[in-house]
């Protein structure tokens, strides 16, 4: 990265209570100097030294060098000068170099704008405004582009969303959320203790009355997208979540409510009914929750999503469900890491993850690639779709000798179909989802084919498991 070139002062300033210096790589871009003034590697005024690492006095503004750009226009709030790309320090705050250096309380940098990245990072103090536009929250430090930074309570991050306590980020877009006091990496790193790592795009309060509610953004056509729902309706005679009601008396829930399939109605189909039955709404994954938290994955179709609460008719009550919208495809999916990655044959030959999975805890399936299942090189399958040619042409989900294709969820059994577990229509970047309740013993995965001997032993998909947000 190039250093910044800094205009030359025009007038000589006389040197008053030990002298007004300019030093190496500082000068402001449109900001205002205060009344510490700027050091070299000498003493500020009014209580400071400034310079390569040195402590700012009250008033000055923020500098560029070692790469750290200045910010048009940009003042810092009760802090000195500082040297070699550091943040504003506050009212007798320390500032100093790119090398991990802090400020004290209060630097701003307003319009977005970023401060130095030089080797290292500086932090932010209490209210100090940092890097891009995004800020760091009360007495959080923010990492620039060195190993780890942590943010404090309330603060947000370029390409992270933040939680409701604090957040921090890496240099670059793309850094994860933490929580109160949580670590942020460098590039892309992964957010501390305490924080949502999974970036939402949007939460949608869904009307206690029954009216439709429309999600603000587009769900992009063809992309696949996590949704989660928590909380309850009360209506003084019952509850009711995103998928079960009956609960008033704090006994299971229930799917129907007399003749009402209750719930959070998304707008979406059941993609593969079973057979006989037509294809009603998408239903919430999973058996009833005490936490009335639920999960939904579903494919955008370049329209906004309209979210209906269905209840008995008559019902008003209060509280509410909140639907939230997180982002898989494309691929990665911007989700924690994944608890275990783990590759699956294309062969009869079932593989067992390490992890044991908990009753309680729901998990996030994601399986990728492809592998040859078929003759003449163009018979490939996916986790789900089998003998399509390498253009896409021919897929199937059932095929030969009425077998569901496709990789088997602990199920094992190639006579049983549908399979119990579906991965999803067909994707040309061959990447599904699936969403999996825990057991209490390990996943296993096992391929369907309605016979092996033309295939590869050596193609295999590629399995992670992830703890939904």
């Amino acid at each position: 990265m190039s250093k910044l070139k800094l205009p030359q002062p025009l007038v000589l300033l006389p040197l008053v209570l030990g002298g007004v210096l300019w030093g190496c790589g500082s000068g402001a871009g449109s900001g205002s100097q205060g009344t510490g003034g700027n050091a070299g590697s000498g003493t500020a005024g009014a209580g400071g030294v400034v310079g390569s690492g040195g402590t700012a006095g009250s008033g000055g503004t923020t500098v560029g060098a070692k790469g750290g750009s200045i910010v048009t226009g940009g003042t810092s709030a009760v802090g000195g000068n500082p040297a070699a790309g550091s943040q504003a320090g506050g009212s007798g705050g320390a500032v100093v170099s790119t090398a991990g250096g802090s400020s004290a309380t209060g630097g701003v940098d307003p319009g977005g704008g970023s401060t130095a990245r030089g080797s290292g990072g500086g932090g932010a103090g209490g209210g100090g405004t940092i890097a891009s536009g995004g800020t760091s929250g009360t007495g959080g430090l923010a990492g620039g582009r060195a190993t780890a930074g942590t943010a404090g309570s309330g603060g947000s991050a370029p390409g992270g969303a933040s939680s409701s306590a604090g957040a921090s980020a890496g240099d670059r877009d793309g850094g994860q959320a933490g929580g109160a006091g949580g670590v942020a990496g460098g590039d892309g790193g992964q957010a501390g203790s305490g924080g949502s790592a999974a970036n939402v795009l949007e939460s949608i309060l869904v009307p206690v009355g029954g009216d439709s509610v429309a999600s603000k953004m587009l769900l992009d056509a063809g992309e696949l997208f996590l949704l989660k729902a928590t909380g309850i309706l009360d209506t003084g005679t019952d509850k009711l979540d995103a998928e079960y009601g009956g609960f008033a008396a704090g006994g299971a829930g229930q799917d129907m409510v007399g003749a009402i399939d209750v719930g959070v109605d998304v707008g979406f189909k059941v993609e593969r009914p079973p057979a006989g039955t037509t294809a009603g709404r998408k239903k919430w994954f999973g058996a009833y929750r005490a936490d009335h938290t639920y999960y939904l994955i579903v494919t955008g179709a370049g329209a906004a999503m309209s979210l209906k609460m269905v209840r008995p008719a008559g019902t008003t009550g209060t509280g509410g469900v909140t639907v939230s919208i997180l982002r898989l495809s494309p691929s990665p999916p911007n989700l924690p890491g994944a608890i275990e990655s783990l590759k699956a044959p294309v062969t009869n030959q079932t593989v067992h993850s390490v992890l044991t999975t908990d009753k309680s805890t729901v998990y996030l399936l994601q399986a990728s690639g492809s592998g040859k299942c078929g003759g003449n090189n163009l018979a490939l399958g996916d986790a789900d779709w089998m003998d399509w040619d390498v253009n896409g042409a021919g897929k199937e989900d059932i095929g030969d000798n009425n077998v569901d294709y496709g990789l088997g969820v602990d199920e094992a059994n190639t006579a049983q179909t549908p399979r119990l577990r579906w991965w999803g229509p067909w994707r040309k970047d061959h990447t599904y989802y699936m969403l999996f309740a825990g057991t209490g013993n390990s996943i296993a995965f096992y391929y369907y084919d309605s016979g092996y001997g033309d295939n590869s032993t050596t193609d295999k998909l590629t399995v992670e498991i992830f703890a939904v947000p």
